[in-house]
């Protein structure tokens, strides 16, 4: 599965208590390689397709290219 033809991952909060009530906050984001993804590079031949951490991508030429620092929020997922 591909958001944009780019590998994504999805990032949401969870708060549980000490008696193990979990509470999930709805509002959660969806984090973008900055490059579009392709099966004919190998899975170490560049980062920036295959990694979605930020830590890596604020070094590629295309971060925030498709997104602000490469994140749709839920909202802009849908739409």
């Amino acid at each position: 599965m591909l958001i944009m033809s780019r590998k994504f991952d999805i990032r949401i909060w969870v708060l549980v208590t000490h008696n193990l009530r979990g509470y999930v906050f709805k509002e959660g984001y969806v984090r973008l390689s900055s490059l579009e993804y392709s099966c004919t590079d190998s899975p170490t031949n560049n980062t920036f397709m295959h990694l979605t951490n930020n830590a890596v991508q604020k070094f590629s030429e295309g971060y925030g290219s498709v997104a602000d620092g490469n994140q749709l929020s839920f909202k802009h997922l849908k739409e």
